[in-house]
């Protein structure tokens, strides 16, 4: 995906975030989602604040739901998150970003394997997939790859019933 700095000039990616970085593709993905549309995102970790800030910043218009898996990072990051924006940054993520916790016990677990390790993005025309894994490791300390496809009724439906799987459980407070 080639992204031009022109098509991202209203996200919050700053100059920190190389041109050709994975982090500018999904800002893109996401802003390219239509209005009133869904983005599911498939997180293992999610401690960039950059990261969190697009996903709030799309929800805005859009319906954004997150399936984390859960780690100390993410909930420490979250919970940073929480505590740096004060009130109006909390409400902006709890009104705009739904999140739900993988289940790492086996059960409602669509495979043998009990660690989501999936990093992607699916919105109406395109979904994301590959190393990027929206944490501050992954922006600042690894070589990572991004990859772009039109998406596909798989991509949506497989996010959606893991998605509806995870609602019967019990809520938790994360951060």
């Amino acid at each position: 995906v080639v992204v031009d700095d022109d098509d991202i000039a209203a996200t919050t990616v700053t100059e920190t975030t190389p041109a050709a970085h994975p982090l500018r593709a999904i800002a893109k993905l996401l802003d390219s989602a239509p209005r009133g549309s869904t983005v599911r995102a498939f997180c293992h970790r999610l401690t960039d604040f950059i990261a969190i800030e697009l996903l709030v910043h799309a929800g805005h218009d859009r319906e954004v739901q997150v399936i984390l898996s859960p780690s100390e990072e993410s909930r420490n990051a979250l919970t940073d998150y929480v505590t740096t924006t004060g009130l109006i940054g909390r409400n902006a993520l709890l009104e705009n970003v739904e999140i739900r916790l993988a289940n790492l016990s086996g059960s409602a677990c669509h495979s043998r394997y009990v660690s989501l390790h999936d990093q992607s993005v699916i919105t109406d025309h395109h979904s994301s997939f590959g190393s990027y894994n929206t944490s501050c490791f992954a922006r600042f300390g690894n070589w990572e790859s991004l990859q772009v496809v039109p998406t596909t009724p798989t991509h949506r439906d497989r996010f959606d019933d893991l998605w509806n799987d995870l609602y019967s459980r019990p809520a938790e407070r994360y951060y």
